[in-house]
């Protein structure tokens, strides 16, 4: 399934609420939405913001002004490492803070690191001070100093806010 847009991806997580135990109590201001989580022993409300891929978390630059304001994140593919948890729509599952769809040891493979979704949970990992892409990050034999030089380069960009406006969540 190929969801590409805020529409696809609420209705989606509409159409599957009885089975999922996700339901989205209101549309909110912007990108983002409350949705009421009962599965388990959860049950609650989170104010969440929709992305299409879970990646975006950072290209929007939220780890720096989202982080008291969002507790979870739906997106379409959980393609990231985040510190907080994520409802994966396409594949119907909440990741707790920091876990990944992909194992973090696939990053040794130069062709997933290649990869869009490769290099977004490199740096994500990266942000998120996970040691496996810490020391990965810093082996020379994997990792070119250039494109270690690149990668750090990337890192600090998401460490500040870019020029222009932001993902409205408020």
């Amino acid at each position: 399934m190929l969801l590409r847009t805020r529409h696809q991806i609420l209705s989606v997580l509409e159409s599957r609420a009885y089975t999922t135990g996700v339901r989205q109590m209101n549309d909110g201001p912007g990108h983002r939405i409350r949705v009421h989580f009962k599965r388990g022993t959860v049950d609650r409300e989170f104010e969440c913001v929709v992305l299409v891929r879970s990646s975006l978390w950072y290209e929007h630059r939220l780890n720096l002004y989202g982080m008291g304001l969002i507790e979870m994140v739906v997106c379409a593919r959980h393609d990231s490492c985040l510190p907080i948890p994520v409802w994966s729509v396409e594949e119907g599952k909440v990741y707790n803070p920091g876990e990944t769809a992909h194992p973090l040891s696939a990053l040794e493979s130069k062709t997933f690191r290649g990869s869009r979704s490769g290099h977004a949970l490199f740096v994500a990992a990266i942000l998120t001070q996970k040691q496996e892409a810490l020391t990965l990050l810093e082996d020379e034999r994997h990792i070119p100093r250039s494109t270690r030089y690149r990668l750090k380069a990337k890192v600090r960009a998401y460490a500040n806010l870019k020029r222009g406006k932001r993902l409205r969540i408020e």
